[in-house]
């Protein structure tokens, strides 16, 4: 009776260490460059060894953030604020819409999968999908050309490509022929920038730097008679009308909103006790423009996809007479 226990037991070790076999050979084993991050992931599900692999790869990015002091010490100790829920978000939402798969293996029904993230700037991207046989010199938007952002990719790259800005799952890319590039937080900051125009100017009332809860207007002037309508740009790319193809008179500064105007602009927050940065966009032309696409501000009562419109406003200052204003938004203290 001994022997069969024994053997039963001997068996049973067996069958069982069969079913919990070693993991392929290159599992947690792969070589990789400096800025590659490798996640790993195992699962009898797929989807599941995928999703860890994701999520490994996400814990080490939002690591990697906090170790570079983006946020001061107070927002990451104990409660981590809305600033610092909302970055980290995004960001990984751009990492992990950015992997290639590596491997993926089943082995004894078990599933071992590996991702990898290329953790380099977008110029860096860029330059690395984009190769051409001679220097090429497209034409740009006209207020793209001169955001930081792009004019450091056309550095990085020594030519000027026709690049667009795109919205796609709920997020924002740069765009060029093939390629498209998610883009981060801060590198979609990087495409909001005041601008000047020979012909139209918007002149906030008060300092480009607002603090919340300051009512305030622009001095518009156009060299020309015709129409004139201002957009918001949100930071998150949401667009809303300010002032609609109002007519104007040459050389004739227009304040808006006006006295008789029932609405007023009032510096708000676009999240609570942060720093907010606001794009107005003045457009004109001797005809009144095609705003139907755009929402009124005021109107608005949540965010929804069909607000994020910055892409569309981009192709009407390829189209009219432009300039911008942009305003940042201190919280009061």
């Amino acid at each position: 009776m001994k022997k069969i226990t024994i053997i039963f037991i001997l068996l049973f070790l067996i069958f069982s260490f069969s079913m919990n076999a070693s993991p392929p050979e290159w599992f947690r084993k792969l070589s990789h460059k400096d800025y590659e991050i490798i996640g790993y992931g195992n699962n009898k599900n797929l989807e599941e060894a995928r999703t860890l692999a994701k999520k490994e790869i996400a814990s080490s990015i939002q690591t990697q953030i906090i170790s570079e002091n983006i946020f001061e010490t107070s927002e990451i100790n104990s409660v981590v604020n809305e600033k610092v829920n909302l970055y980290l978000e995004a960001k990984t939402n751009v990492v992990l819409s950015d992997l290639k798969t590596v491997k993926e293996e089943r082995k004894k029904k078990e599933w071992y999968v590996a991702y990898i993230y290329e953790n380099l700037s977008i110029e860096k991207k860029f330059s690395d999908k984009i190769s051409f046989s001679e220097k090429r010199l497209e034409n740009q938007n006209r207020y793209l050309l001169n955001s930081p952002l792009i004019q450091s990719i056309n550095e990085e790259l020594n030519c000027t490509l026709d690049i667009k800005l795109k919205r796609k799952n709920k997020m924002w890319y740069l765009a060029y022929e093939n390629v498209m590039l998610p883009l981060s937080p801060d590198e979609f900051e990087q495409l909001f920038i005041s601008s000047n125009s020979a012909k139209i100017s918007i002149i906030p009332s008060k300092s480009s730097i607002l603090t919340e809860g300051d009512v305030f207007s622009f001095a518009v002037e156009s060299k020309q008679n015709g129409y004139l309508s201002i957009i918001n740009v949100y930071e998150n790319g949401e667009c809303f009308i300010i002032a609609s193809n109002q007519h104007v008179t040459s050389n004739i500064p227009v304040r808006f909103p006006d006295d008789y105007s029932d609405n007023e602009l009032v510096a708000g927050l676009f999240s609570e006790n942060q720093v907010t940065y606001d794009l107005y966009v003045a457009l004109f032309d001797k005809d009144e423009i095609n705003l139907s696409r755009f929402q009124t501000a005021g109107e608005k009562k949540e965010s929804e996809e069909r607000h994020y419109k910055f892409s569309e406003v981009l192709e009407l200052v390829n189209k009219y007479e432009f300039c911008t204003s942009l305003i940042r938004i201190r919280p009061k203290k």
